[in-house]
């Protein structure tokens, strides 16, 4: 009868660790989901250019700035180092984990002709 009373107790610290994560995570999502309408609300610059899975944007004269902007949220994306890739960009916006690999923005660079420090593939 024992077994039955330490498996039983177990059961029910489960059950409340996994009511505690559900609600920590249900408190995530409705954070998430207000930080994306903010987003949205806010709207994307119309002076960007489509490079695929990301944006560039359009500098006065014409020529295309050098800062990969996110192909979610449309924030700038700010470099950073990683074990998978050694290098690549990460959306700067707080509700969003877009990530490009460096090598994807060189192709991009080289692609729309933007002068940057990874037009060489460097």
């Amino acid at each position: 009868m024992s077994f039955f009373v330490d498996q039983l107790e177990r059961t029910l610290q489960e059950v409340e660790r996994l009511e505690k994560e559900n609600a920590r995570l249900s408190a995530d999502k409705e954070r998430l989901e207000a930080k994306i309408k903010e987003l949205e609300a806010r709207g994307a610059p119309e002076n960007l250019v489509d490079a695929g899975r990301f944006f560039f944007k359009q500098l006065d004269g014409g020529s295309l700035e050098d800062v990969p902007y996110c192909g979610v949220c449309k924030s700038p994306m700010k470099l950073h180092s990683c074990s998978d890739d050694p290098i690549e960009f990460r959306c700067a916006g707080e509700a969003c984990s877009f990530a490009l690999p460096y090598r994807d923005l060189v192709t991009a660079f080289q692609r729309y002709g933007v002068k940057g420090p990874a037009a060489d593939g460097t």
